[in-house]
């Protein structure tokens, strides 16, 4: 992740709708970079979960949540949510 490109002097220079994308690229890029963490930590929840008698597969995965559940009705899923901002950064609510 090039940290120089989300300086606070790259976002000064942006107008409030180019620094809305910049952070919602910022949101996009951090998610991804825990999400190798989140889903090493996870799995060896799982794999203890299993050990014990359960039998959890993934069911879903996608930026951010991981979600697995076995045959008797069992669930666990970890959801996450990366916010970024900067002042004056708006959606084009248009």
């Amino acid at each position: 992740m090039n940290f120089d490109k989300y300086s606070r002097s790259s976002f000064e220079k942006l107008n409030p709708k180019e620094a809305r994308a910049l952070a919602d690229e910022v949101q996009e890029l951090v998610q991804l970079e825990l999400d190798k963490s989140i889903k090493d930590a996870f799995t060896k929840i799982i794999e203890k979960f299993n050990s014990v008698g359960h039998n959890l597969t993934i069911y879903d995965e996608s930026p951010g949540d991981f979600a697995y559940r076995d045959s008797d009705g069992f669930r666990l899923a970890v959801d996450t949510v990366i916010s970024s901002g900067f002042r004056d950064a708006v959606d084009d609510v248009t």
